[in-house]
């Protein structure tokens, strides 16, 4: 029985005060919108609007990734989701809307959320993601993903 490895990259509170601060100066640029009878300040509004209640959240309960043997933990400030390295192919660093991300190649055996992989692959160019939320940069985040998965992804879990 090997040694349960663990590695926790924590989550940036200066991202998400950034994230927080952006999400409030688009919301105001579409309520001046909106005052001078512009329709799309609605949209503005609404969509940034969205970002400020997960910032908070990320501030409030913060975020990590965490990295074992089995697999990985995405903790974004809301509800973790986790994968094992099995379905996972690779990892590689690119960009949704000019914000870097870490794109998920997943194994060919993985087949779940397969309808949602295909929108979200057709909207984005990537089929899963993790946001670039962490004190690492993206490529290094990255990189460490790629390690693990090939150190720990050859061992089947029990």
């Amino acid at each position: 029985m090997s040694q349960e490895s663990i590695l926790v990259i924590e989550g940036s509170k200066i991202k998400a005060v950034r994230i927080l601060l952006f999400g409030i100066g688009f919301v105001i640029t579409g309520i001046f919108m909106i005052m001078n009878g512009e329709p799309w300040g609605w949209a503005c509004s609404l969509f940034f609007g969205l970002a400020i209640p997960l910032a908070v959240l990320q501030l409030i309960r913060g975020s990590y990734l965490k990295l074992d043997n089995e697999g990985f933990e995405v903790k974004p400030g809301t509800k973790p989701w986790r994968l094992s390295w099995h379905d996972v192919e690779s990892f590689y660093v690119g960009k949704i809307y000019g914000n870097k991300m870490i794109g998920i190649n997943f194994s060919a055996s993985y087949n779940k959320m397969n309808a949602g992989r295909k929108i979200a692959s057709a909207v984005s160019g990537m089929e899963g993601a993790i946001n670039s939320q962490f004190k690492l940069s993206p490529e290094k985040v990255c990189a460490c993903l790629n390690e693990w998965k090939i150190q720990h992804g050859a061992t089947k879990s029990a």
